[in-house]
């Protein structure tokens, strides 16, 4: 199936693996890759209806781990480079705040890498190289996208006195990176979602996300296969 993928043209490709999940909707128990959806959603009370931070926001409800939490109710900041990504939110979700912006360690301008599947495009020069050898992805190219802190997005676009319940950062190979760009004394939301593929439970005290957040006051409270999620 995969390979059949790599002839159809890649923006009708995101459409119609956007449409797959959309008419199982009504099915579908979880939306995120590996269920961190219902992970998160059983760390809060019953009928409760927070806020999210989604940075990589991707898509409103293809491999989200926000889309049942925004089914129940919650509403928030998805945050992606992508334009065609953010026309999705705008439709889908037209409650929440959707930002076609970058996030960076600081103010900068850094060549975007896209792909035929958006899930994968990413700021990492490494992580472009990874995915252009795949056979079932095309290479679209890079432009160039300004970036700014997470704190600098937050400080502009977060609601006056709002908490943010949830937090999720998933940008393929930045993701220290996008976490250092925070304010964690004015931003720290009660649960974070982290994707980070080289965690294991053997090298937890030496990995570099795991020791960042538990200087931040965080602790380990799930894990769903490449995601992390810490509790503060």
């Amino acid at each position: 199936m995969k390979r059949l993928l790599k002839y159809i043209p890649p923006k009708l490709r995101f459409k119609l693996l956007g449409l797959k999940n959309l008419i199982s909707d009504s099915r579908q128990i979880h939306y995120a890759q590996n269920g961190e959806d219902i992970l998160v959603r059983s760390m809060f009370p019953a009928g409760h209806q927070g806020f999210y931070v989604d940075v990589g926001a991707h898509h409103p409800y293809r491999i989200s781990n926000t889309y049942l939490l925004h089914k129940l109710g919650w509403k928030g900041i998805n945050i992606d480079p992508n334009p065609d990504t953010i026309k999705q939110f705008n439709r889908a979700r037209p409650d929440d705040i959707n930002l076609e912006l970058g996030v960076a360690g600081r103010k900068d301008e850094l060549n975007y890498h896209q792909f035929s599947d958006p899930a994968v495009n990413t700021f990492s020069e490494e992580e472009a190289e990874k995915w252009k050898g795949k056979v079932w992805q095309t290479y679209l190219g890079a432009r160039a996208v300004p970036v700014s802190p997470l704190r600098d997005i937050l400080e502009l676009h977060l609601p006056t006195g709002q908490e943010i319940d949830l937090m999720n950062i998933d940008v393929e190979g930045l993701d220290l990176e996008v976490l250092k760009s925070n304010d964690w004394q004015k931003f720290a939301p009660k649960v974070l979602i982290v994707e980070a593929h080289d965690f294991t439970l053997e090298n937890m005290n030496t990995h570099s996300i795991y020791a960042f957040l538990k200087l931040q006051g965080y602790k380990l409270a799930q894990k769903a296969k490449f995601s992390l999620i810490f509790t503060k």
